[in-house]
């Protein structure tokens, strides 16, 4: 039972911007009251992190470009 408070009140916990990676993970399968397993919820917040800041990094990469007229 502790896996599975576990998991529900850190689910709950998380920040708005979570939203959307709350509502598309299996939750039958990682709020499984018979077998409930804290760590695939673990590892799958930790793999949306580091997808999130390589998502943030790239975005901060930024190219100038100059228009060159020659008339």
């Amino acid at each position: 039972m502790l896996g599975l408070e576990f998991s529900a009140i850190f689910l709950i916990s998380l920040s708005n911007s979570w939203d959307l990676f709350t509502s598309t993970i299996d939750k039958s399968t990682i709020l499984d009251t018979t077998d409930p397993d804290s760590f695939k919820l673990i590892s799958k917040i930790l793999e949306e992190d580091l997808y999130k800041k390589s998502k943030n990094t790239s975005s901060e990469i930024a190219l100038s470009a100059h228009a060159n007229y020659s008339h």
